[in-house]
């Protein structure tokens, strides 16, 4: 019985769900490296891309920052409430860190198998790997690697 409850356990994922315009965005808790105050200031690089804000100072480290939405193929003005730092998984040799907008404080949510269920045949947005019935509520799963090449890319 009680190897039955450790694997149950294993199983639950500590999640954070965010309200992005028009989704609500699922990163594992891990994935976060903090959320922190929107900075007073950017470091702009206009002519960019759409959805790169700019480069902003976290912990002494130059980070950049995006708008998930205008990544995704949303096209809104960036609406900072706070910022999301993201430990990057892929090549962290080139970066260790990027960062995200967000409108609104995020909210705890433990996922496990029995409460995601995919959604086949969505819509899904550029940088959009999944989306996911969680509980009654549609989410979508992004695809940190996507987001990565984007932001390394420029």
């Amino acid at each position: 019985m009680a190897d039955a409850n450790v694997s149950r356990q294993q199983e639950v994922v500590n999640s954070l769900l965010f309200q992005m315009h028009n989704s609500l965005l699922v990163l594992p808790d891990t994935a976060i490296a903090e959320i922190v105050e929107y900075p007073s200031s950017v470091d702009e690089d206009e002519g960019q891309e759409s959805w790169y804000i700019g480069k902003m100072a976290w912990r002494n480290i130059s980070v950049p920052l995006i708008s998930f939405d205008r990544m995704n193929g949303v096209d809104i003005p960036h609406e900072a409430y706070k910022v999301v730092v993201v430990n990057a998984v892929h090549n962290r040799d080139q970066m260790l860190y990027w960062a995200f907008v967000i409108a609104q404080a995020p909210r705890m949510q433990h996922i496990n198998n029995e409460s995601l269920a995919v959604i086949r045949d969505a819509e899904l947005g550029d940088v959009t790997v999944m989306q996911a019935e969680l509980l009654g509520e549609e989410v979508v799963l992004p695809d940190l690697q996507k987001i990565e090449d984007k932001i390394q890319a420029l």
